[in-house]
């Protein structure tokens, strides 16, 4: 009779096939991590290094500038003729008072160095005979000669000038010398200031003189002080 009790205890059932050594893995373990960086170092070719460099641009071909058109000759238009213009008379100047006019400047001027050819001429004379008085009479002639030399040219403008406005220079041309506010003639008092205005006019270097081309009445500085004008009047 068969003891079905199964022993206990530490017993193993048995297997039909026994339990061999465990079987060994087809991939052999390798060697550590550290050992194979170190052959793979070994193998690869060593790279030499190289200096980086910042490439330089390709230059770009400039576009080629349009060629300029040639500027356009344009012919100048001959200028147009001007129109005949008919001649017009200028207008007169004013006078200062009907049918007369102010002594043209050129006229005056003549006048005065007529009446200094004619002053030049009765003063040497007048020397001449009063010196021959002197050698003849001592007493007379001698102070006359003196008196002479200075009245003769100092009375002889204001002589003409006050019995009726005009000097012989000054007729041969019809130009009087009259009161600038009324036309009148002039006296001994205004004759004698426009005498002294001469030498006025001649200190500045002949500025005086020079006045009757800017004064509008064509006085010179002689007329101003003495309060006098020249007019042209017509010859009857």
């Amino acid at each position: 009779m068969t003891d079905d009790t199964q022993p206990q205890g530490d017993q193993q059932p048995s297997s039909p096939i026994e339990a061999g050594p465990p079987a060994e893995s087809p991939v052999e373990p390798g060697p550590p991590a550290e050992s194979r960086a170190d052959e793979l170092a070994t193998a690869a070719p060593e790279v030499a290094p190289v200096a980086w460099e910042l490439a330089a641009p390709e230059p770009v071909a400039e576009a080629a500038a349009p060629e300029a058109a040639a500027p356009e000759v344009v012919m100048p238009m001959p200028a147009p003729e001007p129109a005949p213009v008919a001649w017009v008379q200028p207008e007169l100047t004013a006078g200062p008072a009907p049918g007369l006019e102010f002594a043209p400047h050129g006229e005056r001027l003549v006048a005065y160095i007529f009446d200094v050819l004619i002053l030049g001429v009765v003063y040497v004379l007048a020397m001449i005979l009063l010196v021959l008085l002197a050698i003849a009479a001592p007493v007379v002639g001698v102070p006359l000669v003196i008196v002479a030399a200075f009245l003769i040219p100092f009375l002889y403008f204001p002589w003409f000038w006050a019995r009726g406005g005009q000097t012989p220079g000054m007729k041969v041309f019809g130009l009087h010398v009259v009161r600038d506010r009324d036309g009148g003639t002039i006296g001994w008092g205004a004759a004698i200031l426009r005498l002294i205005g001469f030498w006025v006019d001649s200190i500045v270097f002949y500025l005086g003189f020079i006045w009757i081309f800017i004064d509008k009445r064509r006085r010179a500085w002689h007329d101003l002080i003495a309060g006098t004008i020249v007019v042209k009047r017509p010859k009857v």
